[in-house]
């Protein structure tokens, strides 16, 4: 469900947004006066891995799980992604579908900000546009970190897992 941004609502909520951080009321206000607000419940799909992307999300209350889904179907989770944090920063940069799925872990409210509102606000306020560049730049970036921690911490972890070897190899092992 979506609806134009209540001010008094959710202006409590924005100043805790890691992407405001360096912005002024006023700059705030522009921004959210453009953008939605959309509530979903718990397990509720918010981007589906595929789908074409226009938006960038902040979560402004509740937390979300970031899910890659492979070709056999398998889900497999990301991260968790809670308040005051934002995704689907591809959006902004490339026209391409969406490379996972984003979904509700509990009942969830997010400010939606439209690709168009930010690319006009670069545009005709680069001062404003540069902090908020500055700042998903720094999400980006802490998010690569966290998953190259995460990479180094697998392949840190047992030597083998039999359940990842071929069952013909598995077999020869067992023996």
């Amino acid at each position: 469900m979506s609806e134009k941004m209540m001010h008094k609502d959710y202006m409590a909520c924005l100043g805790r947004v890691s992407l405001f951080k360096y912005l002024t009321d006023d700059e705030i206000d522009g921004i959210a006066a453009e953008s939605e607000v959309a509530r979903f419940d718990s397990g509720e799909r918010i981007i589906s891995q595929g789908h074409d992307g226009r938006y960038l999300f902040i979560v402004l209350k509740g937390s979300v799980f970031v899910t890659y889904t492979t070709s056999d179907d398998e889900e497999i989770h990301i991260c968790t992604i809670k308040d005051g944090d934002i995704f689907g920063e591809t959006a902004i940069f490339m026209d391409e579908r969406r490379t996972a799925n984003v979904t509700g872990a509990e009942e969830t409210v997010v400010m939606k900000i439209h690709r168009s509102v930010l690319l006009a606000l670069f545009k005709d306020k680069p001062r404003t546009g540069v902090k908020l560049l500055m700042l998903i730049i720094n999400s980006l970036l802490h998010k690569l970190r966290n998953t190259n921690i995460g990479v180094v911490f697998q392949c840190e972890s047992d030597d083998v897992l039999l359940d990842d070897i071929d069952p013909l190899i598995k077999e020869l092992i067992d023996d």
